[in-house]
Parts: structure tokens; C-alpha cells; sequence
């Protein structure tokens, strides 16, 4: 909640109410601050630029955890098909 205005904040607590007839009518929330905002919000803003980081970090690590999984896997295949003594006489040439 720390990154949240607090007219976005009002909004959704005029929104929150138990009461019905003290709860923020259709009409009135189109006519809320916030609301008409978004209208005028460019593109590019923080969050979705942290969005966009956030996602090329994940893909690269995703990206790299691939690669130890298949190294792993190769590994495993060749100690159990008896291989390892040729391809640690391979590393070394």
C-alpha cells in the first residue's frame, strides 16, 4: 500500500463500505479523481517499467537455470551410460 495515492486510496475505500446506501454509487465512482485519471495517465509510467524489468529479469534467469538443468542432465547421462573417463580425456585435449 506504500505505492498506492491516496486517491486511489479514497476510491477504494468509498468503495468498501457494508452499508449500501453509504457505498459509492456507479455514477459517483465515474466521476471519482481517480478514475478520470486514468483517463489521462501517459504510457510508460513507473509500474510499467518496473513491469517490463521485472519480466526481462525473469526471463533471463529462467533463461540460465535451463541451461544448468540441461548441463546437469547431460552429466547424469553420461555417468550412467560409463562414459565419464572419455570425456574427461576429451575436456583435456
Amino acid at each position: 500500500w506504500s505505492r498506492i495515492t491516496a486517491v486511489a486510496k479514497d476510491c477504494i475505500d468509498s468503495l468498501l463500505v457494508i452499508t449500501a446506501t453509504d457505498r459509492m454509487s456507479a455514477k459517483e465512482l465515474l466521476q471519482h479523481p481517480w478514475i478520470k485519471m486514468a483517463d489521462r495517465e501517459p504510457d510508460g509510467t513507473f509500474e510499467d517499467i518496473e513491469f517490463q524489468q521485472n519480466l526481462s529479469t525473469y526471463l533471463h534467469k529462467k533463461r540460465f537455470r535451463r541451461g544448468v538443468r540441461l548441463i546437469i542432465t547431460l552429466n547424469r547421462m553420461i555417468r550412467g551410460a560409463g562414459l565419464e573417463a572419455l570425456a574427461r580425456q576429451q575436456r583435456r585435449e
